[in-house]
Parts: structure tokens; C-alpha cells; sequence
């Protein structure tokens, strides 16, 4: 019930502020609160008038064709944003792939290393370590040559753009 009065009053307060009349609130000695249009007879310590709201509050109406440019620049809002979080997500990917790629050409590739011949692994018990298919387990030892450096370079290269791009 007591929600039901509370509706009502704001109600009562909307449509006079909406006439841009003046409202005062009284406060009885009881502590009951009182929201009118009509200056009360003696302005004692409980009466306050309250400010009209300003004229822009509330629902505006809208001509339609202001409505469609909303709608238009909101759209296209939407758009360009979805459009960058998408370029943003690739262009993680394209990071992450580069870093995967980095991690994976770690290993110097066959021809990228200058120097001795392969040698056998030897084991412990003085004998050479052989694959599951009985094949010598070979080791190259010697320099890494250029081609690997190069090769090194251009996956560093390629993860700079693409974290350069991802920052964009």
C-alpha cells in the first residue's frame, strides 16, 4: 500500500512539475511529508519550494528522419567497432602463429650448419645409440652458417610486425 501512495505522489509531483507550475513540499509537525501546487497559508520551517525540472528532461519526440540519422550513425558505430575488434583478434593470431613459428625454427634445418660430418651418438656402455628403427642416432656438430642466421632473422622480423600490428 504504502508503494501504491509512494507511485502516486511521484505521479501527482511529475504532472505538476510538467506544467511548470510551482511545488512545495510541507513537512507537518508529525513528520508527514505533503507535495502541493498551492502556496501553503504560512511558510513555516517545514515548507521548502522545490525547482520546476528543466524543460529537457524526460522523453523527447523525435522527427522520424532525426531518428533514421541516429540509427544510422549508431549502426555504423557498431560496425566500425566490430570491424577493429575483428582486425585486433587476427592480428593476435598472426602474432601467435609467428611465435609458434619462431619456437618451431629454432633448430638449425639440414644445410645450415658448416663444419664437421655427422658423428654418432655413443652411449654410456661405449656403444652408439640407435633409433626404433635401428638407424645410428647422428649428431652435427660445427657452426650455424649464414642461412640459418637469415632464416633466424626473418621470423624475427615477422613477429616485430605482427606485434607492431597487433598493437595498432
Amino acid at each position: 500500500m504504502r508503494h501504491i501512495a509512494c507511485l502516486l505522489l511521484i505521479a501527482f509531483c511529475g504532472a505538476a512539475w510538467a506544467q511548470d507550475g510551482k511545488v512545495y513540499k510541507i513537512v507537518n509537525p508529525d513528520g508527514s511529508v505533503t507535495y502541493t501546487d498551492k502556496p501553503p497559508a504560512g511558510k513555516g520551517a517545514g515548507v521548502r519550494e522545490l525547482s520546476p525540472a528543466p524543460a529537457t528532461s524526460g522523453v523527447q519526440v523525435m522527427d522520424p528522419g532525426k531518428v533514421q540519422e541516429v540509427n544510422t550513425r549508431i549502426k555504423a558505430n557498431l560496425e566500425e567497432r566490430d570491424k577493429r575488434a575483428l582486425e585486433e583478434q587476427r592480428a593476435r593470431e598472426k602474432l601467435r602463429e609467428a611465435e609458434r613459428a619462431k619456437e618451431a625454427g629454432a633448430e638449425p634445418l639440414e644445410g645450415e650448419r658448416t663444419g664437421t660430418a655427422p658423428r654418432k651418438v655413443i652411449g654410456k656402455d661405449g656403444k652408439p645409440v640407435t633409433k626404433g628403427d635401428g638407424t645410428p642416432v647422428t649428431i652435427q656438430r660445427g657452426r650455424l652458417n649464414e642461412e640459418y642466421d637469415e632464416r633466424q632473422r626473418q621470423l624475427d622480423e615477422d613477429i616485430d610486425k605482427a606485434r607492431r600490428s597487433a598493437r595498432e
